[in-house]
């Protein structure tokens, strides 16, 4: 086993230093910049008037309600990681658990079907010096949670409420079941991706073959003796999920 899979968690970094919160915060501000510009343009009945008429005219008690709902699902998130990282000894404190759900959220919400949204939870995780194997692996599980989660709301809701599916047009409906389907079909495969060690290894591998193919990668055989080394390390996160049922 490589030193990089060892269950000892190295200490928690102090954080980004004062430069480092700066360009932090500057670049926040340019993508909530750009991220209001690109929906506002897109959208012809709105007006910055009209909003803040919105906000001032809604229901006090849901707006507080919509907004500690928000808080609770950044919060749940980021303790949700930390409960896997500290179930493989990567202890973390509230604080950073926070960061790794909000950057997973925010950036879910401003690029296309969320796809930025891992990258940067796992950008933050690995600058607080938890292994990029485990964190992949920390976050399929976290994925597979949530995917288990709406298809067991999904269920509640069918079963307690049944008119709200009812009432749909047909079209509707199906796009709906089709939608449950692909659901079903996405936590099956995520499953497979924490057990099947061979797929990994042919998704993986097949990937950097193409890329040497393409002229990208230049040295095809290190590449793979890279990659085959971090599969063996993720590998043996996933197989130490036996035994650890009272963290899922």
């Amino acid at each position: 086993m490589s030193s990089e899979n060892k269950n000892t968690a190295p200490k928690e970094k102090g954080g980004f230093n004062i430069k480092s919160k700066a360009v932090w915060t500057l670049l926040f501000v340019l993508i909530a910049a750009l991220s209001i510009w690109a929906v506002t343009s897109q959208a012809k009945d709105f007006t910055i008037s009209a909003f803040g008429n919105f906000i001032a005219t809604a229901n006090p008690i849901w707006l507080c309600s919509a907004t500690l709902s928000m808080l609770g699902f950044i919060i749940f998130e980021g303790m949700a990681l930390l409960t896997i990282c500290h179930a493989f000894g990567y202890k973390r404190s509230f604080g950073r658990g926070f960061v790794y759900s909000a950057s997973d959220i925010y950036f879910s919400a401003i690029t296309p079907s969320a796809t930025g949204g891992q990258p940067a939870s796992a950008f933050f995780m690995m600058k607080d010096g938890i292994p990029g194997t485990f964190v992949t692996v920390a976050l399929v599980i976290n994925l597979i949670m949530y995917t288990a989660s709406i298809v067991a709301m999904s269920l509640v809701s069918l079963i307690f409420a049944p008119s709200l599916f009812l009432n749909f047009e047909p079209v509707s409906k199906l796009l709906i079941g089709v939608g449950f389907v692909i659901q079903l079909a996405l936590l099956a495969f995520f499953i497979v991706l924490l057990t099947q060690k061979r797929l990994v290894e042919t998704l993986c591998c097949g990937t950097v073959k193409l890329l040497a193919k393409l002229k990208i990668i230049k040295n095809l055989d290190k590449m793979l003796s890279k990659v085959n080394k971090k599969i063996d390390n993720y590998s043996s996160y996933a197989s130490h999920l036996k035994g650890k049922g009272k963290m899922l």
